[in-house]
């Protein structure tokens, strides 16, 4: 396997194979991500659930339309990631808010209720519906907005939004 120095390398092995996968890239085939040097800690993170291999760009435009449109975070202060259930599960929910460290914390389609507003290692979690219940039902939707609501007040008090 090809040895990457960036980021941008990595993106740019992805995209080549990508063509071979019409399914998706197997998680085995993606090489570590070697982090990147954040200017400033994020203010919010976006992390939605999908189904092994099932990340699409449908839903990662929708999470990132949610944080600048709806959350009115710039996307450079909002990590916007894809989790599949096993990455979440038991500790794997902390490791990855850890990881992240934003302050405020958009679970999406997890098996918690939704609507539910947590703290965990110092962020504050709310957990709601699947992108994709957001996208197809219009009450669904109205409901994820009143969620965000219990998050907005916690994120703009971050400064600089």
């Amino acid at each position: 396997m090809a040895s990457f120095n960036t980021n941008e390398e990595i993106c740019g092995y992805l995209d080549k194979i990508s063509r071979l996968y019409p399914s998706g890239i197997p998680r085995s085939l993606i090489p570590k991500v070697i982090p990147t040097v954040a200017a400033a800690q994020p203010r919010c993170a976006l992390l939605y659930v999908v189904e092994e291999g099932a990340a699409s760009e449908q839903l990662a435009t929708l999470a990132g339309a949610i944080c600048t449109k709806g959350l009115r975070v710039p996307l450079d202060h909002c990590v916007v990631r894809s989790v599949v259930s096993a990455d979440i599960e038991g500790e794997g929910l902390a490791k990855l808010v850890s990881q992240v460290g934003a302050a405020v914390v958009v679970l999406c389609g997890s098996s918690l209720a939704p609507g539910e507003v947590a703290q965990l290692g110092g962020a504050v979690i709310l957990t709601s519906f699947s992108l994709a219940q957001v996208g197809q039902n219009a009450e669904v939707k109205r409901q994820f907005w009143d969620h965000l609501k219990l998050v907005i007040p916690r994120i703009h008090s971050l400064g600089g939004v």
